[in-house]
């Protein structure tokens, strides 16, 4: 009895294109059976014919055939579940020519040998080319629903970013995974992390996928990478409004694009020295400026065995510069500690303008409800420029090319201004809390430091300071625009000029309230 196999295919678990498999399977058998031919085996293959899909299943069915010389009767529904495309027209004459299968087609009651005639073979092409032509057209259409799905913010398929998952065809936060998500940024955004460190630290504070895997290094990099997570989709190139709730920020999520810039052999490094010297990389030579370098030395006393630490600063020398000598880090540390204490108000002092600026504070709601206004008018005037450019799409004004670039443009600065409203929405608050940091770090600023450890000392010092250089020996120095108000106001005595910096600070830094709690808790701080 002559072996045959069956092929029984369908694109998807839907099953929607006709007959089902079962049905397919039955329609091949009794075929085959009435041709007096044995089924010795039965693919069914559920897969889609898109070439960028792996299709494991169909080339191992050639493969089978391919190895398998005593079977040459293959039967089918009908030429397209054969033939999705150009290259399975291709497979199936090279089967036909080289290993001598016959293709019975049994819906259509059609066969394909290298004995058909040219208009069987014609026909065969010609349901090739159509088959073919259905597949693009479907592609079409799925392409055209998914841009639909963009263009009104939706998530347009396909699994969920880590962090999201989708309810009612919209993505939501998945918890905790959307809390992990969030520390994943903020965590590599301090500097102080590699992809490496923070995978491990993530690890342990339990951060896994949906299937309770622990994510990889390229996970971690997909993520912070990823704009969706401010509010953007970005999608073959392009980058689409997504109405989903953002997790950060688009400030959180640019400051870690600029921390994902440095790299090593592609591996990301973390900002910290090898050695934990409380002052490399913070000084800068005052007369070059070249970076300070520091050097340990270590000498055993030969009474009592016990080893001495020192460390000494001095310039690299990467410029021609004049400066000899070394100085070490305790003269340093009573330079740097003389100079926080001259920003100390006193106890009595500081909280007097704590008070004067809560008092202040219906002012700064005043101030803050003038720039939503005039931000609100942007957003409009945005927001009516993107009407305006699609009709013009529409009308035929413009081209596809130039809808698109303006779009994104508009799209970009809705986005910058949708974060400044944000962010002023909730600065009635955080403007005083942030001034109370001010005055509380100004106050207390020469005991912490003191009493901490390099990290936290460097911390307080980029807190304060916005240079700090050695010369002859000696620290030279400029406060930050908010500790220098603090010093004048020590000689004018006069309270607005203070609380207008505080302000006008307070909008220009990255500062959170939760970073401010976070400084409070670092320097020891008892919250006001």
């Amino acid at each position: 009895m002559e072996e045959a196999l069956t092929i029984n295919r369908i694109s998807s678990q839907r099953q929607d294109e006709g007959y089902s498999l079962p049905q397919q399977a039955k329609m091949n058998r009794d075929k085959a059976e009435s041709d007096g031919r044995k089924i010795i085996k039965e693919f069914n293959i559920i897969e889609s014919a898109k070439a960028s899909e792996k299709r494991d299943d169909f080339n191992q069915m050639v493969q089978y055939l391919k190895s398998h010389p005593s079977i040459r009767y293959v039967y089918i529904e009908k030429p397209d579940r054969l033939t999705r495309n150009l290259k399975d027209a291709t497979l199936a004459y090279e089967l036909v020519y080289e290993y001598g299968i016959t293709f019975i087609f049994t819906r259509d009651s059609f066969i394909l040998n290298k004995d058909s005639n040219s208009h069987a073979k014609f026909q065969f092409d010609i349901k090739a080319v159509l088959a073919k032509n259905y597949i693009d057209n479907l592609s079409d259409e799925v392409k055209k629903g998914q841009r639909g799905m963009l263009e009104e913010g939706k998530w347009p398929g396909g699994s969920s970013p880590t962090g999201y998952k989708k309810e009612n065809k919209l993505l939501v936060p998945d918890e905790p995974r959307a809390i992990f998500v969030i520390k994943t940024f903020e965590l590599y955004a301090s500097g102080t992390h590699s992809l490496k460190s923070l995978k491990k630290e993530m690890d342990k504070r339990g951060f896994s996928s949906q299937n309770r895997k622990l994510l990889t290094k390229s996970n971690y990099y997909n993520i912070l990478i990823n704009p969706i997570y401010y509010g953007m989709m970005r999608w073959n190139g392009r980058f689409y409004q997504g109405t989903h709730q953002p997790l950060i920020d688009k400030m959180l999520f640019d400051k870690v694009q600029d921390m994902l810039a440095r790299t090593k052999n592609g591996e990301l490094i973390p900002v910290y020295a090898k050695h934990d010297l409380t002052y490399r990389g913070v000084l800068q030579c005052g007369e070059c400026g070249c970076k300070i370098t520091a050097e340990e030395k270590t000498k055993t006393n030969k009474g009592n065995g016990k080893i001495h630490h020192w460390t000494y600063y001095h310039c690299t020398h990467y410029k021609p510069c004049l400066q000899k000598g070394c100085v070490r880090e305790e003269e340093i540390d009573s330079q740097i500690i003389a100079l926080l204490k001259n920003i100390s108000l006193g106890t009595h002092t500081t909280e007097w303008l704590k008070k004067r600026l809560k008092e202040s504070h219906q002012d700064e709601i005043d101030f803050r409800n003038h720039q939503l206004t005039a931000l609100n008018t942007q957003l409009n005037q945005v927001l009516g420029r993107l009407d305006k450019v699609y009709d013009d799409k529409l009308d035929g004004v413009i081209d596809e090319l130039t809808y698109h670039r303006k779009r994104e443009q508009f799209l970009a600065e809705r986005s910058d201004i949708e974060t400044q409203i944000k962010r002023d929405m909730v600065s009635d608050d955080k403007y005083v809390d942030f001034g109370c940091l001010v005055l509380d770090v100004a106050n207390r600023a020469s005991e912490i430091y003191q009493v901490r450890k390099s990290d936290e000392k460097r911390y307080l010092l980029s807190f304060v300071f916005s240079n700090l250089f050695l010369q002859d020996k000696a620290i030279k120095f400029r406060f930050k625009t908010i500790f220098e108000t603090v010093l004048q106001y020590q000689e004018t005595r006069n309270v607005l000029p203070l609380i207008d910096i505080f302000r006008k600070e307070e909008m220009q830094i990255d500062i959170s309230l939760t970073n401010i709690k976070t400084i409070y808790e670092t320097f020891n701080i008892a919250l006001y």
